[in-house]
């Protein structure tokens, strides 16, 4: 006839044996401009959980998100009782010569997971987007090969580039030749500026009328320095 006296309950905890979950990131180390396919990165939990893991993260790098390449996602999902969950850079190809271009990706937030926290140290992807150019641009230069000393117009001077490239490139000349310069001739500029994106630029030469026998004279126009253009050179 024994009865419960009151209301009677015992409480029993189980200690979880595992750590809490941690993140970490890996994945493709490098890819082709003009891949046919992209390049996955992987987020890994140290041990499934009961929840989704919501990882957020952040590109940055000398490539440029929505021109150089577009990432699938800014966040990447782990299912609940799954340890892993991808996001996927896709290369964007064009005809501009920029060199190898980098995308980081770095983890930002971690939510969900029981709890899940980024891996120490911090972690970090890096992809580099390999140019599909091959070989730096290269300068060349052609133009006016006769003008009349009296001539109404100026014979202009083209610095061609190969290819076009994401910032300008200045190329140097310097001007010999039997003619002289600032007597027989004015040059615009010592300087020929091709613009980002473009692939020539000019300079001209004006010739100076005067009253003096010379016969026929050159003007030599030769490139002594290429700077910017992504590494430009001269051909």
């Amino acid at each position: 006839g024994a009865l419960e006296f009151g209301t009677q309950q015992a409480t029993v905890t189980i200690a979880d044996d595992d750590f809490a979950p941690t993140v970490t990131l890996t994945g493709t180390q490098s890819i082709a401009e003009d891949a046919a396919g992209v390049a996955t990165i992987t987020a890994t939990l140290s041990n499934p959980t009961t929840v989704a893991t919501v990882v957020t993260v952040a590109y940055t790098g000398t490539a440029i998100n929505g021109t150089d390449y577009t990432p699938s996602s800014v966040t990447i999902t782990i299912p609940a009782n799954s340890t892993t969950g991808t996001v996927t850079i896709n290369p964007t190809p064009d005809a501009i010569f920029e060199g190898d271009e980098t995308v980081i990706i770095d983890i930002t937030n971690v939510t969900g997971g029981n709890g899940a926290t980024e891996a120490t140290p911090a972690q970090q992807a890096i992809v580099t987007i390999t140019e599909s150019i091959t070989g730096a641009p290269t300068v060349t230069l052609t133009g006016t090969q006769t003008i009349a000393e009296n001539a109404a117009g100026v014979a202009t001077i083209t610095a061609t580039l190969s290819s076009p490239t994401t910032v300008p490139t200045v190329v140097t000349v310097a001007y010999t030749g039997t003619a002289i310069n600032g007597t027989d001739y004015t040059p615009s500029s010592v300087t020929i500026t091709i613009p980002a994106g473009d692939t020539t630029g000019t300079v001209t030469i004006d010739p100076i009328d005067d009253n003096i026998f010379e016969g026929n004279e050159t003007v030599i126009v030769d490139i002594t320095n290429v700077t910017g253009g992504n590494g430009a050179l001269e051909f």
